[in-house]
């Protein structure tokens, strides 16, 4: 058989009876609904820290990218690249789980950078702001 339903704002007790020969009685606890996950974005963009903008490096220089931590994220991706619209292919597509990235392995090229936090379930924050400099002899 069929039992309709609908959602409740607290959890609530139910007793189902059926009859046939005898009478037979069960109470179900129905639940309310958790909250559903936040959608894709909820995540605060994080502020980027440094390398600060138009900074300069020698080739195969350490590069350090910080920024700040996000309520929330489970991990962050950081993006590198020679174009400021961030087009593939990516210089740097790194997933990590610190707000920090180093690499002394970047091209002797303008380029820019960004950031977004993803959560524990895999959504993916905003962007940061992108920030441009170079890796110049």
């Amino acid at each position: 058989f069929t039992l309709p339903t609908s959602p409740v704002s607290t959890d609530t007790s139910v007793t189902i009876s059926a009859f046939f020969d005898t009478v037979q009685s069960t109470t179900l606890l129905v639940t309310r609904a958790s909250a559903p996950p936040p959608p894709s974005g909820s995540l605060s963009a994080p502020t980027l820290i440094a390398p600060a903008s138009d900074a300069r490096f020698a080739p195969r220089q350490n590069v350090t990218f910080d920024w700040s931590d996000v309520s929330g994220a489970a991990s962050y991706t950081i993006q590198i690249d020679d174009q400021d619209t961030f087009q593939s292919p990516l210089i740097v597509n790194q997933n990590t789980t610190t707000s920090v990235f180093s690499s002394n392995a970047l091209p002797t090229t303008r380029m820019w950078w960004r950031v977004r936090a993803i959560d524990a379930a895999g959504n993916a924050g905003t962007w940061s702001a992108s920030r441009r400099f170079e890796v110049k002899n």
